[in-house]
């Protein structure tokens, strides 16, 4: 059973909460061809696994002349907010699992790298706020943490008063899902289209995998 001996559950955003991942290989392209760059293959994919500090810098390489740091955070993050506050759709299953959760009294929170801003609209608008202990960021935690690093989910672990061992960690990417068990966490790694050629090293990594949240009810 998934949820033996599990106090408390960490979810993901982005491609585990809502399908959003494909917006921003969508993004990507869209920014680069305002400064006449065709997208390059694998473009989206190095991109999905930086920081948000990180990614300016790798625009840049394909931008001339390269423009400022600062612009292209801002010019992404209004992409992004259209997106966010119109479009973006709920995943499979996700309240009937809060239900579940609900019903179990075990605590649960949400864990994203995105835009702490952009976070809280989709979530806002989708009525998840009312549902979840509290939405974490790495900017939360300081300037140079990532979902790359256990810290976060250390961090999220401490907020929710459960040990790691007693938390379930729900991600749909492979370095989010390495770190969460780093940090001493139990994973369950989502399919989503996006991260379709991480998939077999994402099963072969997880605790458990699924296709669809619903799975993690049967």
């Amino acid at each position: 059973m998934v949820f033996e001996n599990i106090k408390a559950v960490i979810f993901d955003l982005d491609g585990t909460l809502v399908d959003s991942m494909n917006m921003w290989a969508d993004i990507d392209e869209k920014f680069l061809l305002e400064y006449g760059v065709d997208k390059p293959e694998g473009f989206s994919e190095a991109v999905k696994k930086m920081t948000l500090n990180e990614a300016p810098e790798f625009f840049n390489k394909y931008i001339f002349p390269p423009l400022e740091v600062d612009f292209i955070k801002q010019r992404i993050y209004e992409l992004a907010e259209d997106f966010y506050r119109n479009s973006v759709e709920i995943k499979e299953g996700v309240f009937e699992l809060f239900d579940y959760l609900d019903n179990e009294n075990i605590p649960f929170c949400i864990v994203t790298a995105t835009y702490t801003f952009l976070a809280n609209v989709v979530i806002t608008r989708l009525n998840f706020e009312k549902r979840s202990k509290f939405l974490l960021t790495p900017i939360d935690i300081s300037e140079t943490c990532n979902k790359r690093s256990p810290e976060i989910f250390q961090v999220a672990c401490e907020k929710l008063g459960v040990p790691p061992e007693n938390t379930l960690v729900v991600e749909d990417s492979l370095h989010c899902i390495q770190a969460a068990k780093q940090a001493g966490c139990k994973t369950v790694g989502v399919y989503d289209s996006f991260s379709d050629e991480d998939w077999q090293e994402i099963k072969n990594t997880a605790d458990c995998n699924i296709l669809s949240l619903k799975d993690l009810l049967k």
